[in-house]
């Protein structure tokens, strides 16, 4: 077996998130940043901020850092791949679907029927967080054979399932959905896509959606994904999902699991890992970005890449600007 298909770690990206306690639209915000963002500014920020940097007070204390520090602050934070999940577009949908089925306005409708409507709501929002999520995709690419004759195949009811006992409160859902992007990104990535199928189409004639599914996964298996601490309960489900997926690429041919097998997501305390810090930054800088008046449109123009809801956005792509000592 060649030595490169061996599983092995040889890079990091750290990740955090901004999400505010008492939210009725439940928006959960990652920054995920690589680790050779260097965050060189780290030391003199945390002078001035404190050592542990939240956005809270780095953003309080913005205008009155020197030009150079604000300037080297963005500069690594716009390489941050933002992660959003908005349950409330998906709440928005059944609300709207709801209202005009009865014809009624909302404040019209009897106690009882509201109360049925909020449950129904609730366990729509939670389905289609969970079912945008990467999960049902990874399964699907660790487990399916390249070939298959089963029309019947129902993967994604038992993996909704699974992970929608798992989450107690809708928090936990949002925020594995979230995390679980950031984990496996590449399989969101057209880009990805695109450059696997060129390659792989090179030494094959057939190729099929597992198959290349499967490549993107074995290459990504050679990055850690780095959390903050404080959900455990996320971090323990994206690891069931790795383990899912090297087991599939072991019997693939695709990796060679040594003993022992590296972890493939912790989590670490942000206090003492500045690039968790960063991560916590570009969040909430963007979380800020995404409740302005443009929403989605500037954090995409803001940040390298953006994922919402389960989908890496397209629509507008980041704009090159000279003013990076100032904040959008």
């Amino acid at each position: 077996m060649p030595g490169d298909l061996l599983l092995r770690v040889d890079e990091q990206t750290f990740a955090d998130d901004s999400f505010r306690i008492y939210d009725p639209d439940g928006i959960v915000v990652v920054g995920q940043v690589p680790r050779w963002s260097g965050v060189s500014w780290h030391k003199e920020l945390a002078r001035i901020c404190g050592d542990d940097l939240k956005w809270s007070k780095v953003r309080h204390k913005w205008p009155h850092l020197s030009s150079d520090l604000r300037r080297a602050v963005t500069k690594d934070l716009r390489d941050s791949l933002i992660i959003v999940v908005d349950p409330s577009l998906y709440r928005f949908d059944l609300e709207r679907t709801i209202a005009s089925a009865v014809n009624e306005p909302e404040s019209k409708w009897p106690y009882a029927f509201r109360q049925w409507a909020f449950e129904q709501i609730e366990e729509y929002e939670l389905h289609n967080v969970l079912l945008d999520s990467p999960a049902i995709r990874v399964e699907r690419y660790a487990t399916l054979p390249d070939i298959y004759v089963d029309l019947d195949l129902n993967e994604d009811a038992s993996v909704l399932d699974t992970f929608a006992d798992r989450f107690e409160k809708p928090h936990n859902a949002r925020l594995f959905a979230a995390r679980s992007a950031a984990a496996f990104a590449p399989i969101l990535d057209r880009d990805e896509w695109i450059k696997a199928v060129k390659d792989e189409g090179e030494d094959r004639r057939y190729i099929t959606p597992e198959h290349i599914g499967r490549t993107i996964l074995a290459k990504g298996e050679r990055t850690q994904r780095v959390f903050d601490e404080g959900n455990q309960t996320s971090v323990a489900a994206i690891n069931e999902l790795k383990e899912s997926v090297r087991g599939g690429l072991s019997k693939a041919g695709l990796i060679t699991l040594p003993d022992p097998i590296p972890i493939g997501a912790v989590e670490q305390s942000s206090a003492l890992t500045p690039t968790l810090q960063a991560g916590d930054l570009a969040a909430g800088y963007a979380e800020d970005l995404y409740r302005s008046s443009e929403g989605i449109r500037r954090v995409c123009e803001e940040f390298k890449g953006v994922i919402l809801n389960g989908s890496m956005v397209r629509d507008w792509k980041q704009i090159e600007r000279t003013d990076l000592d100032r904040l959008r």
